[in-house]
């Protein structure tokens, strides 16, 4: 018997279908926010009005000392622009878990320069842009 090691572990999770998302699905990541301790991507093959929200894929990738081992999560967030406020309807991480939440979760409004209130004011102008 062989051992897996951490990065065919990512692999595996990399490719393992998040709840409600498609496995067959095409993927294409648009990076939001760029900062040295976190990159943000936007899934723009995903994104899906919703009355006047958008439903959208976020990736939250954190590096780490070795690069092929950097930690991420996927977000299925819910934005609504025109109140500056977004939920969490579920995450997967790195490491498998996951976290489903519901159309219930609670709205937030993030505070002004954190990188949550970025990545919605980033999602906002894209979506502003023509999505």
């Amino acid at each position: 018997m062989t051992r897996c090691g951490p990065a065919f572990m990512l692999l595996t999770v990399g490719f393992t279908p998040v709840s409600g998302q498609q496995p067959n699905e095409s993927h294409r990541w648009r990076t939001l926010v760029a900062a040295p301790d976190v990159r943000i991507e936007l899934d723009t093959a995903s994104v899906q009005p919703v009355n006047h929200h958008r439903r959208v894929w976020l990736r939250w990738t954190f590096p780490t000392p070795v690069p092929d081992l950097a930690d991420f999560q996927l977000e299925r967030r819910e934005v609504d622009c025109a109140r500056a406020q977004t939920r969490v309807l579920g995450t997967d991480d790195s490491s498998g878990r996951r976290a489903a939440s519901d159309s219930a979760a609670v709205w937030i409004h993030p505070s002004r320069g954190s990188l949550e209130h970025q990545a919605l004011e980033a999602v906002c102008r894209w979506v502003e842009a023509g999505a």
